[in-house]
């Protein structure tokens, strides 16, 4: 044998180890782009997935979003209703406040008006009681000193009893 059948033989030696090396790599590249594309299917179904949670989650944030806005609306719309009736409350009042101070200086007008009246018949009426007291003294002691004399000089006592 000779070196070149020698040489053809490692020749075809190397190649097929060569061709072997190269088909397992193939087979080894292969089983990976399978891998690879198993877990690309995989992670595109939890794409999706995640896709429609996220668009469903958005799609109730919008509506809680609305619900929000439509209640801080009808909040506002309270506040206002309740600032009016605290305005209206405090006009009321303050109107109640000018009634009772009107009504109070007139009662108090009114009183000292009918008092300063009463007082001067008060005084002219306490006058005439007292002059009817003094008046109902002397009479009485007019008519004890009346009897008095009629019962000393020796008479008999006549007239009304005590």
């Amino acid at each position: 044998m000779g070196i070149i059948e020698i040489s053809v033989a490692l020749i075809s030696v190397a190649f097929v180890v060569l061709v072997i090396y190269f088909v397992k790599t193939l087979v080894t590249v292969q089983r990976s782009l399978q891998q690879l594309n198993d877990n690309m299917t995989s992670m595109q179904s939890r794409v999706d997935e995640l896709s429609r949670e996220t668009t469903d989650l958005i799609r109730q944030t919008n509506r809680l979003t609305e619900d929000i806005y439509n209640k801080s609306q009808s909040l506002d719309q309270l506040f206002k209703s309740a600032e009016e009736i605290g305005q209206a409350t405090r006009q009321v009042t303050s109107s109640l406040r000018q009634i009772s101070a009107t009504i109070m200086d007139s009662v108090t007008r009114s009183v000292q008006h009918t008092t300063v009246k009463n007082q001067s018949k008060l005084d002219e009426i306490m006058k005439v009681v007292s002059l009817s007291m003094e008046l109902w003294h002397k009479w009485q002691a007019y008519r004890t000193q009346k009897e008095h004399d009629h019962n000393s000089e020796g008479g008999i006592k006549y007239g009304r009893s005590k």
